[in-house]
């Protein structure tokens, strides 16, 4: 391996082959094959990474041209997941330029002075790799509000397009070299010491929503309050760069920020953003209107796959097994499975299997999915018998000697009722002829008419009749009881509501009553409240105009009132109110005066 020729040739030298291998369109079909593989579309990724990251590859497995590697592709499909793998660089760390984090920090306590407090701070980082960015930025606004005495709810969603990124996001594990990154106060208060390294402690991790996101093709967020989209750019080229900057704008709101990588800027759509720190690219919503430029594809779901290749998820030179399994299931159901319909619990056709015509009918009238309108009139009364007992005891019902008649012939006919899974109320009803399975591919055989006189026939379908009819009259007496039962609880309902709403008018008087007894007093009481001021006001004026001293003490030798005269003579001050008499030190002192 190190006389490989992407060891030892210089970095122009290995450039000429790469692009003469893209010029005949190889590096385009190893794209495709990521594209059917990943549902990512790569295309728009800059093709110096692409051919790094590729040459990597080539590396491992001792190959020197592209067309070597893409035909090795084809024959190990899951060498695509692990050049998937490869393309997606997972490059982050906390904290990651500490001096953006603190200008950041500022401006958004600054952005955060006119903000109410039930109103929640969103955030959004796209390209968050294992989730390290998206925690820092929590953890910075956590310190921002603790340091303003805020209590404001914080939202950080975090999206990568891997899911395995995603996944190590989500467990908020890291590796114990987190220490070089993170200063001790934070590892203690944010983080808590596991066997596999350091947590993120339930505060932070609460805040934080991680989710797969394709941000040059999935709808943005929106009613974002800052968007940290750094070293995202770098990794596209400038065409993708300027589609996915208008969902970007588009998710912020009026004011709202953008950060990008340090070697990263917004281009010629400075329109959409104005710069508010050059230096750490921070960057501010303009008030334009813009509309994000989102594809809309309809396409198989995304499905994970596993680190060692998903074959559900790779490509493959042949038929895949799982179609190959189902194309076998079609044919043995058209060779040997008998016609069928699927039944909801109220007999309407849900779904129809192979050629039915013989059993069901259109009849005239209003259109109809009811199986017990479209079958054969030989049929219906099975039908309803045998589809109320597989319901009833959810249990397979067969019906046999059935005879329907149809294009002028007649064949006895078996009919099976099978219920499908507790949870779903449905059964699928099937059509034998001859007891033999019939279905779309028919199987041409001599089949012998079955002897049977007219009087067997009529005897037969009379005791179906009475079977039937005894069901009918079983079915309505239950119905009776049923209805007889709920109208005396409708009664006894009836009886209970109308004593209730007697109780409710006697008590609605007694409130009334009680009322008007309240208000009665509240009159009384306002009456005295005046006697009595008027009494306070004549008995204040009587002892400020008296010329004599005069001291009022309770029963409990308390002062209550003393007149101007009073005060130079005992040595009274206002604060004297409310006071033992005992305790205050008189400048005159009778000699009668009670002491305690």
């Amino acid at each position: 391996m190190g006389s490989h020729p992407y060891l030892t040739s210089s970095a122009e030298a290995l450039e000429q082959p790469m692009r003469a291998a893209e010029e005949d369109g190889k590096l385009r079909q190893i794209l495709d094959l990521l594209k059917a593989a990943t549902r990512i579309d790569f295309v728009q990724y800059k093709h110096s990474t692409l051919r790094r990251r590729i040459g990597r590859r080539l590396v491992l497995h001792h190959l020197s041209t592209l067309g070597e590697y893409l035909e090795y592709l084809r024959a190990h499909p899951p060498e695509i997941h692990h050049l998937y793998r490869d393309v997606l660089i997972s490059v982050t760390s906390f904290f990651r330029e500490p001096e953006m984090f603190q200008i950041l920090s500022h401006l958004i306590s600054e952005y955060l002075v006119e903000r109410n407090n039930s109103e929640p701070f969103r955030l959004w980082t796209p390209g968050c790799a294992t989730g390290e960015e998206a925690y820092s930025l929590a953890i910075a606004v956590l310190e921002v509000l603790e340091a303003g005495g805020r209590e404001i709810p914080v939202q950080v969603f975090g999206t990568d397009i891997s899911e395995a990124a995603i996944d190590k996001a989500r467990s908020g594990v890291y590796a114990p070299k987190i220490e070089q990154e993170i200063s001790p106060e934070r590892l203690r208060r944010f983080f808590s010491r596991v066997d596999s390294g350091y947590r993120i402690n339930p505060q932070v991790r609460e805040c934080c929503i991680f989710a797969r996101h394709d941000l040059s093709n999935d709808p943005p967020f929106s009613q974002m309050d800052l968007v940290s989209c750094r070293n995202v750019f770098i990794y596209l080229n400038v065409n993708l760069q300027q589609r996915i900057l208008p969902s970007l704008h588009y998710s912020l709101k009026p004011g709202g920020m953008l950060v990008l990588g340090s070697a990263e800027t917004v281009g010629n759509r400075s329109d959409l953003f104005a710069v508010l720190n050059n230096e750490n690219k921070i960057y501010t919503k303009n008030p334009v209107q813009s509309q994000p430029d989102i594809e809309m594809k309809f396409q198989e779901p995304y499905r994970k796959s596993s680190e060692s290749g998903n074959r559900e998820a790779l490509p493959s030179t042949g038929p895949a097994i799982a179609d190959l399994e189902f194309r076998a299931a079609r044919i043995l159901r058209d060779l040997y499975a008998p016609p069928g319909v699927v039944i909801n619990r109220e007999s309407q056709v849900l779904h129809f299997h192979g050629r039915t015509e013989f059993f069901l009918e259109r009849v005239p009238g209003e259109a109809s999915l009811n199986l017990l309108r479209l079958a054969k009139e030989s049929l219906v009364h099975p039908l309803r018998r045998a589809i109320d007992l597989a319901f009833e005891n959810n249990q397979v019902v067969h019906e046999s000697g059935i005879e329907v008649r149809h294009s002028g012939e007649t064949r006895p006919v078996r009919l099976t009722v099978i219920p499908t899974a507790d949870h779903i109320p449905a059964c699928l009803v099937l059509f034998e002829q001859d007891g033999r399975l019939t279905g779309d591919l028919q199987v041409h055989e001599r089949v012998a008419e079955p002897e049977s006189t007219s009087l067997t026939r009529a005897e037969r379908e009379l005791a179906q009749t009475r079977d039937y009819l005894r069901t009918v009259v079983e079915q309505h007496e239950a119905a009776t009881e049923e209805l007889r039962a709920a109208n005396e609880e409708a009664r006894s309902s009836n009886e209970e509501l109308q004593s209730t709403n007697e109780e409710l008018r006697t008590a609605k008087e007694e409130l009334q009553s009680s009322n008007e007894e309240l208000t009665t007093v509240n009159d009384e009481l306002r009456h005295r409240y005046f006697e009595l001021d008027l009494a306070t006001n004549d008995l204040s004026n009587i002892l400020s105009a008296a010329t004599i001293p005069i001291l009022m003490v309770g029963m409990d030798l308390k002062v209550r009132r003393f007149t101007p005269a009073s005060e130079k003579l005992l040595g009274l001050v206002s604060s004297d109110f409310g006071r033992m008499v005992t305790d205050i030190r008189l400048a005159f002192i009778s000699p009668t005066l009670r002491r305690f």
